[in-house]
C-alpha cells in the first residue's frame, strides 16, 4: 500500500501531466503558425521534470514491501524515460513548420502523456 503522502505527490504530478495534455490539445487544433508558437509547452515540462526529480525520486520507499518497492522503482524508470523522450518531442513541436509535421509531433506528445497518466495510475494503485 502506497503511503498517503506519496499519493498526494503522484496526484500532483498527474495534475501537471493533465494540464500539459489540455495545452497540447489546443495546439493540435490550431492551424496558424503564429498561434502555434504562442503556446509554449516548456513550463509544464520543466514542472513535470522538477516534480519527478525533486519530489518523487526523493520519496522514501523503505516502508514498502520488497515487491512494492521493486514495482515503484520500475515505474519510476519508465517515467524517467518518458520524460526524457517528452523533452525531445516538445522541442520537435516547437521546430515543426509544416502542419502535417506539427500534427505528427503533437500526436507523439499526446501518446507520451497518456503513458505518464497510466504510470501515475499504477503508482496510485488504480491499475495493476
Amino acid at each position: 500500500m502506497i503511503p498517503e503522502f506519496h499519493q498526494s505527490i503522484y496526484q500532483s504530478f498527474r495534475g501537471v501531466v493533465e494540464q500539459l495534455q489540455m495545452k497540447i490539445s489546443q495546439l493540435g487544433q490550431k492551424r496558424d503558425d503564429q498561434e502555434n508558437e504562442s503556446i509554449d509547452l516548456r513550463p509544464e515540462l520543466i514542472s513535470l521534470q522538477k516534480i519527478f526529480q525533486e519530489d518523487i525520486r526523493s520519496l522514501n520507499i523503505d516502508a514498502l514491501t520488497n515487491t512494492e518497492a521493486h514495482r515503484v522503482r520500475s515505474i519510476w524508470v519508465e517515467i524517467d524515460k518518458q520524460l526524457r523522450l517528452l523533452g525531445m518531442d516538445v522541442a520537435y513541436v516547437r521546430a515543426a513548420k509544416q502542419p502535417e509535421t506539427l500534427q505528427q509531433r503533437v500526436e507523439q506528445v499526446k501518446g507520451r502523456l497518456e503513458m505518464l497518466i497510466v504510470y501515475c495510475g499504477a503508482l496510485l494503485s488504480e491499475e495493476r
